[in-house]
């Protein structure tokens, strides 16, 4: 084989060799928020904790009681049998209203308070080899909907009422679920927003 033709085989593989690591730059950079809700990468590198096999621990989460006012614990999702684009997105959703329901009854309930209303949406969902990020936004509501009866006593204030964001991320695999709550600076995920599951704590072990 004559010498030039040995230095092109040579160039062609180290071309080859050189482009691989360019791909996969590639692929791990669809989590950087840039490619829109329906991102799909395949990266196996985390920069946040997950349980290694066989020792997933799930984290303790509100459990309240019935409070006077009638207010009543809102029973969590069962985590979805076959994981998909829309059951990751359903189960984030209810999970999180959930939580948020029966976190105010068990750590933020104020006496009088009788109507807790959360609601939660996704907004971003990255797919990552079979693995999902999912992002939902939304507000707990919070009400005094019974007023007192009459009395020739001064009538008493009604509890304070209002509103507040929510905002978490989630990352639901076959094997377990993360969760990391926004409750610092702006309380809100965006489309382009990069997944965020620093600190999460095991909220699903299968």
């Amino acid at each position: 084989m004559e010498r030039s033709s040995r230095l092109k085989i040579v160039r062609r593989r180290t071309l080859l060799r050189s482009s691989v690591p360019v791909a996969l730059v590639g692929l791990a950079g669809c989590l950087d928020g840039t490619s829109g809700s329906n991102d799909q990468t395949a990266t196996d590198e985390r920069s946040f904790d997950t349980p290694a096999p066989g020792e997933c621990e799930q984290a303790r989460r509100p459990e309240p009681t019935p409070t006077e006012e009638g207010l009543q614990p809102q029973e969590y999702p069962s985590y979805p049998q076959s994981l998909n684009r829309n059951s990751a997105e359903r189960f984030a959703e209810e999970y999180e209203t959930a939580y948020q329901h029966n976190h105010f009854i068990a750590e933020k309930f104020i006496d009088g308070i009788d109507s807790v209303g959360p609601w939660a949406s996704a907004t971003r969902i990255v797919e990552d080899a079979g693995d999902y990020f999912v992002g939902v936004n939304g507000r707990v509501n919070v009400a005094d909907e019974e007023q007192p009866e009459y009395t020739e006593t001064p009538t008493p204030e009604p509890a304070p009422t209002g509103t507040r964001p929510i905002a978490a991320w989630y990352y639901l695999t076959d094997r377990f679920a993360l969760r990391k709550e926004i409750s610092e600076g702006r309380r809100k995920i965006d489309e382009s927003d990069t997944p965020d599951l620093q600190g999460a704590t095991v909220v699903v072990c299968n």
